[in-house]
Protein backbone atom coordinates (compact mmCIF):
# COMPACT_ATOMS: atom_id res chain seq x y z
CA UNK A 1 0.00 0.00 0.00
CA UNK A 2 1.35 3.37 -1.00
CA UNK A 3 0.91 6.47 1.20
CA UNK A 4 -0.55 9.47 -0.60
CA UNK A 5 1.39 12.45 0.79
CA UNK A 6 -0.91 14.89 -1.05
CA UNK A 7 -3.83 13.82 1.15
CA UNK A 8 -4.55 16.48 3.81
CA UNK A 9 -5.25 13.88 6.51
CA UNK A 10 -1.85 12.27 5.94
CA UNK A 11 -0.17 15.68 6.08
CA UNK A 12 -1.89 16.56 9.38
CA UNK A 13 -0.92 13.21 10.92
CA UNK A 14 2.70 13.67 9.83
CA UNK A 15 2.71 17.20 11.31
CA UNK A 16 1.37 15.81 14.61
CA UNK A 17 4.12 13.19 14.74
CA UNK A 18 6.78 15.80 13.95
CA UNK A 19 5.37 18.11 16.66
CA UNK A 20 5.47 15.30 19.24
CA UNK A 21 9.04 14.46 18.21
CA UNK A 22 10.21 18.08 18.50
CA UNK A 23 8.44 18.56 21.85
CA UNK A 24 9.94 15.39 23.29
CA UNK A 25 13.53 15.60 22.04
CA UNK A 26 14.06 19.34 21.39
CA UNK A 27 11.84 21.21 23.90
CA UNK A 28 13.79 24.49 23.67
CA UNK A 29 13.33 24.56 19.90
CA UNK A 30 9.66 23.72 20.43
CA UNK A 31 9.26 26.78 22.65
CA UNK A 32 10.82 28.93 19.94
CA UNK A 33 8.26 27.57 17.46
CA UNK A 34 5.41 28.86 19.64
CA UNK A 35 5.26 32.03 17.55
CA UNK A 36 4.48 29.99 14.43
CA UNK A 37 1.80 28.07 16.30
CA UNK A 38 0.19 31.29 17.55
CA UNK A 39 0.19 32.75 14.04
CA UNK A 40 -1.36 29.56 12.66
CA UNK A 41 -4.14 29.53 15.25
CA UNK A 42 -4.91 33.21 14.60
CA UNK A 43 -5.07 32.58 10.85
CA UNK A 44 -7.46 29.68 11.38
CA UNK A 45 -9.67 31.80 13.64
CA UNK A 46 -9.66 34.54 11.01
CA UNK A 47 -10.81 32.18 8.24
CA UNK A 48 -13.44 30.11 10.09
CA UNK A 49 -16.19 32.77 10.38
CA UNK A 50 -16.25 33.72 6.66
CA UNK A 51 -16.16 30.06 5.61
CA UNK A 52 -19.15 29.20 7.82
CA UNK A 53 -21.04 32.31 6.74
CA UNK A 54 -20.52 31.79 3.01
CA UNK A 55 -21.29 28.08 3.29
CA UNK A 56 -24.67 28.91 4.83
CA UNK A 57 -25.39 31.70 2.32
CA UNK A 58 -24.51 29.51 -0.66
CA UNK A 59 -26.59 26.67 0.77
CA UNK A 60 -29.63 28.95 1.12
CA UNK A 61 -29.08 30.44 -2.34
CA UNK A 62 -29.01 26.99 -3.94
CA UNK A 63 -32.24 25.90 -2.20
CA UNK A 64 -34.47 28.38 -3.95
CA UNK A 65 -37.72 27.47 -2.13
CA UNK A 66 -38.44 29.75 0.83
CA UNK A 67 -40.68 27.16 2.54
CA UNK A 68 -37.84 24.67 2.43
CA UNK A 69 -35.47 27.24 3.95
CA UNK A 70 -37.97 27.89 6.75
CA UNK A 71 -38.40 24.19 7.47
CA UNK A 72 -34.66 23.61 7.56
CA UNK A 73 -34.16 26.69 9.76
CA UNK A 74 -36.80 25.42 12.18
CA UNK A 75 -35.22 21.98 12.26
CA UNK A 76 -31.79 23.52 12.85
CA UNK A 77 -33.14 25.62 15.72
CA UNK A 78 -34.86 22.60 17.27
CA UNK A 79 -31.70 20.53 16.87
CA UNK A 80 -29.63 23.31 18.48
CA UNK A 81 -31.97 23.56 21.47
CA UNK A 82 -32.10 19.79 22.03
CA UNK A 83 -28.34 19.27 21.70
CA UNK A 84 -27.61 22.27 23.95
CA UNK A 85 -29.98 20.91 26.61
CA UNK A 86 -28.31 17.49 26.47
CA UNK A 87 -24.85 19.07 26.66
CA UNK A 88 -25.84 21.11 29.72
CA UNK A 89 -27.39 18.06 31.40
CA UNK A 90 -24.25 16.01 30.73
CA UNK A 91 -22.05 18.84 32.03
CA UNK A 92 -24.07 19.20 35.22
CA UNK A 93 -24.12 15.43 35.78
CA UNK A 94 -20.33 15.21 35.29
CA UNK A 95 -19.89 18.14 37.69
CA UNK A 96 -21.83 16.33 40.41
CA UNK A 97 -20.02 13.04 39.78
CA UNK A 98 -16.44 14.32 39.37
CA UNK A 99 -16.79 17.30 41.76
CA UNK A 100 -14.00 19.44 40.28
CA UNK A 101 -12.11 21.55 42.79
CA UNK A 102 -12.74 19.25 45.73
CA UNK A 103 -9.61 19.01 47.84
CA UNK A 104 -7.94 22.11 46.39
CA UNK A 105 -6.02 24.34 48.74
CA UNK A 106 -7.53 27.78 48.20
CA UNK A 107 -6.10 29.42 51.30
CA UNK A 108 -3.87 31.73 49.23
CA UNK A 109 -6.47 32.64 46.61
CA UNK A 110 -7.89 35.60 48.52
CA UNK A 111 -4.54 37.41 48.45
CA UNK A 112 -4.32 37.25 44.67
CA UNK A 113 -7.97 37.62 43.70
CA UNK A 114 -8.40 40.54 41.34
CA UNK A 115 -12.10 41.09 42.08
CA UNK A 116 -13.24 40.42 45.63
CA UNK A 117 -17.04 40.55 45.83
CA UNK A 118 -16.79 41.88 49.37
CA UNK A 119 -14.37 44.67 48.48
CA UNK A 120 -15.22 48.33 48.57
CA UNK A 121 -14.88 48.64 44.79
CA UNK A 122 -17.63 46.06 44.31
CA UNK A 123 -19.86 47.49 47.03
CA UNK A 124 -19.66 51.04 45.70
CA UNK A 125 -20.38 49.98 42.12
CA UNK A 126 -24.07 49.49 42.91
CA UNK A 127 -26.48 51.89 44.52
CA UNK A 128 -28.90 49.28 45.90
CA UNK A 129 -28.29 48.28 49.51
CA UNK A 130 -27.08 44.77 50.16
CA UNK A 131 -28.79 42.62 52.80
CA UNK A 132 -27.16 42.37 56.22
CA UNK A 133 -25.42 39.05 55.73
CA UNK A 134 -21.95 37.74 55.14
CA UNK A 135 -21.03 37.90 51.46
CA UNK A 136 -19.12 34.66 51.28
CA UNK A 137 -17.74 32.30 53.91
CA UNK A 138 -14.21 32.88 52.65
CA UNK A 139 -14.48 36.67 52.85
CA UNK A 140 -12.13 38.15 55.41
CA UNK A 141 -13.33 41.72 55.02
CA UNK A 142 -14.87 43.10 58.25
CA UNK A 143 -17.39 45.08 56.20
CA UNK A 144 -19.08 42.00 54.73
CA UNK A 145 -21.62 41.78 57.52
CA UNK A 146 -22.88 45.36 57.16
CA UNK A 147 -24.61 47.36 54.49
CA UNK A 148 -22.34 48.89 51.88
CA UNK A 149 -23.08 52.37 53.23
CA UNK A 150 -23.88 53.45 56.76
CA UNK A 151 -27.61 53.95 57.28
CA UNK A 152 -27.10 57.65 57.97
CA UNK A 153 -24.96 58.29 54.89
CA UNK A 154 -26.42 59.43 51.60
CA UNK A 155 -26.36 56.51 49.17
CA UNK A 156 -25.00 57.29 45.70
CA UNK A 157 -27.42 56.91 42.83
CA UNK A 158 -26.80 55.95 39.24
CA UNK A 159 -29.78 57.97 38.04
CA UNK A 160 -29.76 61.76 37.97
CA UNK A 161 -31.52 63.36 40.92
CA UNK A 162 -34.03 66.13 40.27
CA UNK A 163 -34.81 68.36 43.19
CA UNK A 164 -37.64 70.89 43.44
CA UNK A 165 -36.62 74.39 44.34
Amino acid sequence: MRINFKNLTVQVLIAIVIGIFIGQFFPAFGVELKVLGDIFVKLIKMVIAPIVFFTIVIGFANMGDMKKIGRIGGKALLYFEIVTTFAMAIGIAVMYIVRPGTGMDISKVGATASWNLCSASFRTAWSAPLPRAKCFPSCSSPSCSVLPWPDSAKRPSLSPSFSRK
